[in-house]
């Protein structure tokens, strides 16, 4: 064998290697049901926002300073932030 009949062979081999990494199902990663909690200063601006996102108001109350919002199975709960802090 020399060296030009080699190469169409190995030429082959690697588009056969390429055409079955191509069919070989991607692997994605799944991050499933999440929440994030945030201390907003604005609950009805905040509301307002997330819900340009298609979450919607699933629990809570803004006269209590807190919404927790759902979209599928991501969570986010917005609470008004504390206006003083103590140390």
């Amino acid at each position: 064998m020399n060296r030009r009949s080699l190469l169409p062979a190995l030429g082959g081999a690697a588009l056969t290697l390429r055409a079955a990494e191509e069919t070989k199902p991607k692997r994605t990663m799944q991050l499933g049901a999440f929440s994030i909690s945030l201390a907003v200063k604005d609950l009805d601006a905040s509301r307002t926002f997330y819900e340009k996102f298609g979450f919607k108001v699933f629990f809570g109350d803004a006269s209590k300073n807190f919404l927790i919002m759902k979209n599928g199975d991501q969570v986010i709960v917005c609470f008004m932030e504390c206006s003083k802090r103590t140390s």
